[in-house]
C-alpha cells in the first residue's frame, strides 16, 4: 500500500435490508468524523432486497456486496470490508446503529497511550422496537455493563474499533461463523497477548427487537444466528477449551445440550428396556432444575421460557457443532463493487 493511499481510520458498515435505519446510521457517521481527516467509509451489503443500496449511494462511501452464492453472515461482511480497508484503525458498525459523537476520538487516544490494545469499545444504549418498528423502550442502563471507569474485558462487540495491524495478525474475522464471531476473534486476540479495553463513553444507539421473545428468537433462527455457539465449540474443541472465557460465554448452551442429549439417552434406554424408570428419572432431574429456577426467579413464565429457550439453543448448538470447520482462507475475496 502506498503511503498516499493510507488512512487513519476506516469505518466499515455491514447491512442486510436496513432501509429503515441506514440513512440515520450514515448521517451519524458523517457527523462523527466531520472534523477528522484521512477517514474512509466502506459499506458491505449481504444482497439486500430493499432500498438499502439505493439510499447508501447518496453518500460519499465505497459500497461492496457479497455475491449471492456466498455464505452470508455478519462476520463475512466484516471480513470482506476489512480486506478493502486502508486505515491504521478500523471501526465496525452495524447498519441499524447510530454512532455517537466523540467516541472515536477517545478510542484513538486510548490506542496511542497503550500499545497492547487491539480493540476499544464503549457503551451501547438500545432502542427496543415492536414488530411494526415502533419504539417500545429506550434502555438507559449501561447495556454493555462497562460502568464509569475504563476496564479490560474478554470480548469485543458488534461495534468495536480495532488496531488494524493487530486484527490482521490475529487473522481477522471468521466469515464462516453465523454468530459469536466477535467472541471467537477475541479469543484469538488474547492468544496473541493483545488486550481489549471498554471505556465509559457512549458508543452507539442500537435499534433492536426485544430480547428473549419467541418472535425474535425464531427470526434469528431463520437467519442461522444461533449456530455460532456450536460452531466455535467445534473450532476450539479440546480439554483446554473448557478453561477459557470463550467456553464461559457458551456454557449455558452447552449445559442445555448435555441435558437434551441426556433426555434422548434416557428415553432410548426406557424404550429398549421396556422400563419407564430411566425416563422418569430424567423427568425428576428436569423438575428439580425447574423448581430451583422458580424459587430464584419467583416467576413461572420465566421458568418456562428458561427451559424453552434453553432447549432451542441446545438444538442450535448441536446443528452448529455438526458443521465442518472451514479455514478463513477458503472464503472468496472478490465481492461486487457497486460504488
Amino acid at each position: 500500500m502506498n503511503k498516499s493511499e493510507s488512512k487513519l481510520l476506516t469505518i466499515i458498515i455491514i447491512t442486510k435490508n436496513e432501509e429503515t435505519y441506514i440513512y440515520e446510521t450514515m448521517a451519524s457517521v458523517l457527523n462523527a468524523i466531520k472534523e477528522m481527516d484521512r477517514v474512509e467509509i466502506i459499506l458491505v451489503d449481504s444482497c439486500s432486497t430493499d432500498k438499502t443500496i439505493e439510499i447508501s449511494r447518496h453518500f460519499p462511501i465505497s459500497i461492496y456486496q457479497l455475491r449471492p452464492e456466498w455464505r452470508h453472515t455478519p462476520a463475512a461482511g466484516r471480513y470482506i470490508g476489512f480486506r478493502q480497508a486502508k486505515g491504521d484503525y478500523v471501526l465496525f458498525l452495524d447498519g441499524d446503529s447510530v454512532l455517537q459523537h466523540g467516541f472515536i476520538e477517545m478510542a484513538l487516544e486510548c490506542f496511542q497511550n497503550d500499545s497492547s490494545l487491539a480493540a476499544v469499545l464503549g457503551k451501547r444504549i438500545e432502542f427496543q422496537h415492536d414488530s411494526n418498528l415502533n419504539i417500545m423502550n429506550k434502555i438507559q442502563t449501561d447495556f454493555t455493563q462497562i460502568g464509569e471507569v475504563p476496564k479490560f474485558v474478554h470480548f469485543t462487540k458488534g461495534t468495536t474499533i480495532f488496531r488494524s495491524s493487530y486484527l490482521r495478525a490475529a487473522g481477522s474475522f471468521n466469515p464462516f461463523l453465523f454468530s459469536e464471531e466477535e467472541a471467537e476473534l477475541s479469543e484469538r486476540l488474547r492468544n496473541c497477548k493483545y488486550r481489549i479495553l471498554a471505556i465509559p463513553k457512549p458508543m452507539i444507539f442500537h435499534h433492536a427487537l426485544p430480547r428473549e421473545t419467541f418472535s425474535t428468537f425464531f427470526k434469528r433462527m431463520q437467519s442461522n444466528l444461533h449456530l455460532g455457539s456450536g460452531q466455535i465449540m467445534r473450532y476450539f474443541i479440546s480439554i483446554d477449551f473448557f478453561k477459557t472465557s470463550l467456553f464461559q460465554r457458551v456454557k449455558r448452551d452447552f449445559q442445555f445440550t448435555i441435558l437434551l442429549l441426556s433426555g434422548f439417552i434416557f428415553s432410548v434406554t426406557s424404550v429398549m428396556l421396556f422400563d419407564l424408570k430411566p425416563f422418569l428419572f430424567y423427568l425428576m432431574i428436569l423438575f428439580s432444575i425447574g423448581i430451583l429456577h422458580l424459587i430464584k426467579s419467583k416467576n413461572l413464565s420465566s421458568t418456562l421460557k428458561f427451559f424453552a429457550f434453553g432447549f432451542l439453543h441446545a438444538y442450535s448448538m448441536i446443528l452448529g457443532f455438526s458443521m465442518r470447520p472451514r479455514a478463513i482462507s477458503e472464503y472468496p475475496i472478490d465481492p461486487v463493487k457497486i460504488q
